[in-house]
């Protein structure tokens, strides 16, 4: 039987989306995340 040779090519498109983020009430609580940097106003 002869060897078969399937080449196989995938793109990915990743959709950017804003994350708004309101601090409210007297809690408390830590906001962490790959590419979150809100500094002191997220604390």
């Amino acid at each position: 039987m002869p060897a078969n040779d399937l080449t196989c090519t995938e793109t990915f498109t990743f959709n950017n989306y804003t994350l708004t983020v309101a601090k409210t009430g007297t809690g408390a609580g830590t906001i962490t995340g790959p590419n979150i940097a809100c500094g002191l106003t997220c604390g």
